[in-house]
């Protein structure tokens, strides 16, 4: 009879987004969290920052005027669901911000 394998530990998505933003200095987050999102935001870490935006496409705009006024990068939160299109224009139209992507 063979032996039983040990499983490795599991790393959940949050602990994977969470580590690879540390690891890389983004640790201020944007965003507009719906309900689908809120498992993410349970227990927030406190060397993080959550900035609130009342909409996503406005959540953006921050995003990149925090990233041109910094020159890091910064982390937006959308929604996993439902109506993400508006903000994805704002993502993919950097027309006047002087932004790169």
């Amino acid at each position: 009879m063979a032996e039983p394998t040990a499983h490795p530990p599991t790393t959940t998505v949050r602990e994977a987004v969470l580590a690879l933003c540390r690891a890389t200095g983004m640790t201020t987050v944007f965003g507009n969290p719906g309900s689908t999102e809120l498992r993410m935001f349970r227990d927030w870490p406190e060397d993080f920052r959550y900035v609130l935006g009342l909409q996503e496409s406005t959540a953006v705009a921050m995003a990149a005027g925090h990233a041109l006024g910094t020159g890091r990068a910064a982390l937006v939160s959308l929604h996993s669901a439902g109506e993400w299109a508006t903000p994805w224009e704002r993502c993919s139209t950097p027309t006047g911000t002087g932004c790169r992507w």
